[in-house]
């Protein structure tokens, strides 16, 4: 905030006519080197500068209370403070006014001061002639003077014209009632008719919803009579489409006297760069699901046995080597069984293929209904040879699920349009245990257990560890 505080000379620093014939009327009352009395310099007395004059009561507690407070000033800057206190202010301007007030009160003598606040759109540079005077109780209080200097008229004209943005003064319309029911267009500088398409001539003096029926919906002319009736700064997008023009524009109200600065930049090209981003993003994150989930077929078929739907050899290793990792990792039991179909080759040799291939298939939708469900794992590894994975089971376990398996293949023919077929298969057992150096070394085993159930007649179970479970 820009600020001056002067406490000598101020005859020679007033700037205002105004301040000037104050001080003259202060000095020609003061007595006998005290403070001049309230009534000496009462608003009501002095009717030329009443519009201009606030009087301040000290409160304890460093608080001043405004018990007279101009129209001109509530006018200017648009807030009536009578019977408010100086701190109810924003922070800033409150600690100036507080700061002047206190010098004024420690001295005992008239204070000038000149500031700005920091916001850009703050054209006008207050004066305020603050006046220590006795009241009739003998305690200090202060009649004060402020009034906003003229803005410079070519300062104005410079921004009008050259800003970018468009610009449009108006004045608040209001019914019988006091409503704000329209705008009147006090003000427009070139830009606004360049980006509306419109003449000066067809803006200035027309009321606001008259010449932007399009631009001013019902929504964001609730936002005009909230700028005006709360005195606060509303900013929004809105679409534009009026005589021939169609463009997004960004809007910015600002409350001035009884009315607002209407300003309005044009973002189409911004909206219109925004929404081609924001559709090749949505294009690209559809190309990324579609690819993640091409990648994940294209994983499933690298995995998966065309002919069974079971894991391939490939898949049942990854599967197997991770299953292996967790039991080592927390010491569970894991189990592996490798089934072989016995005599395989004289079914294909008998039947032909096709059948040779059915029969895989009804191997392989038996293995997966005996088997639990996100827990156990089966996979195809060879023509005719699956393999088994057996989560938190023993050998014990496993040997029995293996037996199962056994028992509902031989029981359960095949059957197919010419006949029906009766198969078997061997399995081999084995638990993983201290000597597995690897998941390989596990199905070895199991492997090995398989090798001698089909050397011991087949249709059987064999187990790597010491036990056995003969052919039912």
């Amino acid at each position: 905030m820009y600020r001056e505080v002067h406490t000598d000379n101020i005859e020679g620093r007033a700037i205002s006519p105004a301040v000037l014939d104050l001080l003259a009327i202060y000095r020609g009352t003061a007595a006998n080197g005290d403070l001049p009395p309230l009534a000496a310099l009462d608003p009501n007395r002095l009717e030329a500068f009443a519009g201009n004059l606030m009087v301040l009561m000290p409160e304890t507690g460093g608080h001043y209370r405004y018990d007279y407070f101009g129209v001109a000033i509530a006018a200017a800057a648009g807030a009536d403070m009578t019977g408010k206190r100086s701190t109810d202010l924003t922070s800033e301007t409150s600690r100036l006014f507080q700061d002047s007030y206190n010098l004024a009160l420690t001295q005992g003598r008239p204070i000038l001061t000149l500031h700005k606040g920091n916001d850009p759109g703050a054209l006008h540079l207050w004066e305020q002639l603050i006046l220590p005077v006795r009241r009739v109780d003998g305690k200090v209080a202060f009649v004060v003077h402020s009034a906003p200097l003229a803005a410079r008229p070519e300062l104005l004209s410079s921004i009008l014209h050259a800003t970018d943005d468009g610009i449009l003064s108006l004045a608040a319309v209001r019914d019988d009632d006091g409503r704000m029911v329209d705008a009147l267009i006090e003000t427009a500088n070139v830009r606004a008719s360049v980006l509306t398409n419109r003449p000066l001539s067809d803006l200035i003096g027309r009321r606001l919803l008259e010449a932007f029926p399009t631009l001013v919906d019902a929504h964001a002319w609730a936002r005009h009579v909230a700028v005006v009736a709360e005195r606060r700064t509303e900013r929004f997008e809105i679409k534009y489409t009026d005589n021939d023009v169609s463009a997004w524009f960004r809007v910015t109200l600002s409350p001035l006297r009884d009315g607002f600065v209407l300003t309005f930049a044009d973002i189409t090209d911004l909206k219109n760069t925004v929404a081609e981003l924001e559709a090749r993003r949505a294009s690209l994150a559809e190309e990324i699901v579609r690819r993640r989930e091409l990648e994940r077929r294209l994983n499933g078929l690298v995995r998966t046995d065309a002919l069974t739907n079971l894991l391939n050899r490939q898949g049942f290793e990854d599967e197997m080597r991770r299953l292996v990792a967790t039991a080592r990792r927390y010491g569970t039991a894991l189990s592996a069984i490798i089934v072989d179909a016995d005599h395989f080759k004289s079914i294909n040799d008998t039947h032909g293929h096709a059948i040779g291939d059915a029969a895989l298939v009804h191997l392989a939708q038996l293995l997966r209904k005996g088997l639990r469900a996100e827990v156990d794992i089966v996979g195809r590894i060879g023509g005719e040879e699956f393999a088994v994975l057996l989560q938190h089971t023993d050998t014990g376990g496993a040997a029995r699920v293996a037996e199962r398996l056994r028992a509902t293949l031989a029981t359960t023919p095949l059957v197919f349009a010419t006949g029906s077929l009766n198969m078997t298969a061997s399995f081999g057992v084995a638990t993983l245990d201290a000597s597995d150096d690897s998941a390989a070394s596990l199905i070895k085993r199991a492997d090995e257990a398989l090798y001698r159930a089909k050397r011991d007649g087949r249709n059987r179970v064999v187990c790597a560890e010491p036990m056995e479970l003969a052919a039912a």
